[in-house]
């Protein structure tokens, strides 16, 4: 999944969390459907801030 998220379909604000993006990659789940992730930034996480994929 790191590599689709180079490379992604679409990215977005998310409707229900403004802090966050949503990233619509090129990979199909089981059921067949497009994979779309959260991403947060500068999110503090033991003592250091990270990017959090949700």
């Amino acid at each position: 999944m790191p590599r689709d998220m180079d490379d992604p379909i679409m990215i977005f604000d998310s409707a229900t969390q403004p802090e966050r993006l949503v990233v619509m990659l090129g990979l199909k789940g089981e059921n067949g459907q497009t994979v779309m992730v959260l991403v947060e930034f500068d999110v503090h996480k033991d003592r250091t801030f990270v990017n959090l994929v949700t």
